[in-house]
């Protein structure tokens, strides 16, 4: 996807691979993004992204990103998990999760109050093996700015989040850990 005057970023394929999550930008200033969640479906036949759609559940005025497609192994469910500073956060932003439903729409997006702090949090990523969510956050003790915390999914709450510590925090800013199966 491409557009003349927004920066695309920040993709997620749902695990069928048939969907993707992506952001549009727009360089509000020389020091502010503002970004919306979007979706396409993959053509099968040619592998390319059709009908891309803004998400309903941007807000104008305010960003939405890092979006990560995950499965709980749990119940089955596919969510797709984002960070934003938009209506309803602590401050900052926040992780939200909304489930995608078969159709490729979303469900009502809930924020993760659990995990969430006054400060910033981003760069979710849920790996379903140790129903665990990694993001990075300025709001809680770190090693410097931005650490990777993780909090895991037991009997449908988010438990209290562990800085991962070191080697992988360091004294800068830690983002988007991921885990490769």
């Amino acid at each position: 996807i491409t557009h003349p005057k927004r920066h695309a970023a920040n993709l997620a394929f749902t695990p069928d691979k048939q969907r993707v999550f992506f952001t549009l930008c727009d360089y509000i200033s020389n020091t502010e993004i503002r970004c919306e969640l979007y979706t396409a479906s993959i053509d099968g036949a040619t592998a390319k992204w059709v009908d891309p759609t803004r998400l309903d559940i941007n807000t104008t005025g305010y960003s939405y990103n890092h979006p990560h497609v995950s499965k709980d192994l749990s119940s089955g469910q596919v969510y797709l998990y984002f960070a934003s500073n938009g209506p309803g956060t602590m401050g900052g932003f926040d992780i939200w999760r909304a489930a995608v439903k078969t159709d490729g729409s979303l469900g009502t997006a809930e924020n993760l109050e659990q995990i969430n702090t006054d400060k910033d949090e981003l760069t979710p990523f849920f790996y379903p093996p140790n129903q665990a969510l990694y993001f990075s956050t300025n709001g809680r003790f770190s090693f410097g700015g931005y650490d990777i915390y993780k909090s895991v999914w037991i009997d449908n709450e988010w438990q209290r989040p562990e800085n991962i510590g070191l080697p992988v925090n360091s004294s800068y800013n830690d983002l988007y850990y991921a885990i490769d199966a």
